[in-house]
């Protein structure tokens, strides 16, 4: 297929969304053979079977902005069946994160098999309870299904490193997680594999850290042995007259008045 041809078709046709399913793009008639063709020119990317989005659209996009896309994808090809959870329910939830890696995390409540979920997918195998799974609107509209904010700091506390489970805890506690229900995980003894890393995350979270900067400065300095710097600390600024009374009453008498 001629590049031109190609272009035209993919700019008429795609559909509303960034990445969008093989079986969306059929029904705007962009078939076996445009999508080949195009993935083959490098103007389109599979980001897993049965999911694709345009390089130009991809290239845009930070990150970040790029991962959640590949979450994207996933819904796109499961049909919005699976529970994510961990990084990719951090991302959901609008937790920021960095260099968390390009896979996607999803909960099941059996021990799947690594080789059936895919090489982008990061299987975990565990219970949840109904109280420990929700719903909050997609970034690509609709809405996906993830752990609650608690659970998801608390899965996060367990895997990843200290640093980077403490900024998602932060803004955790900034979006509404309860310290509550977070510290009952540890104290009711339904944790035991990484409990140790989560009673250090949640003594060292804390809700007042309002960006990634700030926790990860706050725990730098902590490390270094530094006095914790107070967070949003309250200031009375004391009253102050009316500027143009102020200025009115300092400025000298022109030279020239009354000439």
């Amino acid at each position: 297929m001629q590049s031109q041809k190609l272009d035209a078709l993919l700019a008429e046709r795609w559909p509303s969304t960034l990445v969008a399913s093989t079986s969306e793009l059929a029904a705007t008639g962009l078939g076996d053979r445009a999508l080949t063709a195009g993935v083959r020119s490098g103007k389109l990317l599979r980001l897993r079977r049965g999911a694709y989005v345009r390089t130009v659209d991809w290239r845009r996009r930070k990150p970040w902005e790029q991962d959640l896309l590949r979450i994207q994808a996933h819904t796109c090809s499961t049909s919005g069946q699976a529970t994510y959870s961990h990084l990719s329910a951090a991302r959901l939830h609008g937790c920021p994160d960095w260099e968390g890696g390009a896979q996607v995390h999803v909960t099941t409540p059996f021990s799947p098999a690594q080789a059936s979920s895919g090489a982008d997918v990061v299987a975990h195998g565990g219970p949840l309870n109904p109280e420990e799974i929700t719903e909050v609107p997609a970034p690509w509209g609709g809405r996906a299904r993830v752990t609650s904010l608690e659970r998801t700091v608390i899965d996060c506390a367990r895997t990843l490193a200290f640093e980077a489970a403490v900024v998602i805890a932060d803004q955790g506690l900034r979006r509404g997680a309860d310290p509550r229900i977070l510290q009952d995980y540890l104290d009711s003894g339904r944790i035991t594999r990484g409990a140790r890393r989560l009673r250090q995350v949640l003594c060292a979270m804390d809700k007042r850290s309002e960006s990634m900067g700030e926790t990860r400065t706050r725990l730098l300095l902590d490390k270094s042995g530094v006095q914790k710097p107070v967070l949003r600390t309250s200031t009375t600024r004391p009253r102050r007259r009316s500027f143009s009374k102020n200025v009115a009453a300092r400025k000298p008498s022109s030279p020239w008045a009354g000439m």
